[in-house]
């Protein structure tokens, strides 16, 4: 866990591997439905300001990804 946490404070934890899907806030209902069925095997990360944005499967997502979704 020691080391797990130094790499979170270094910023060197790639958790990209991790991301199944992403969607607004208005698809909530959606993506924890999808979790309980286990139609998406992995995370799903949800961006509360962009609430238009569709349920959508993603395959290597990273910081680049997320250009225009987190401001």
């Amino acid at each position: 866990m020691e080391g797990v946490l130094a790499r979170v404070v270094a910023g060197s934890l790639d958790l990209s591997a991790n991301v199944a899907a992403v969607a607004g806030i208005d698809q909530l209902p959606r993506a924890l439905k999808a979790v309980a069925d286990g139609a998406v095997s992995g995370k799903i990360i949800i961006y509360p300001q962009r609430p238009d944005l569709p349920l959508a499967p993603v395959e290597d997502w990273g910081a680049a990804d997320e250009a225009g979704l987190t401001g």
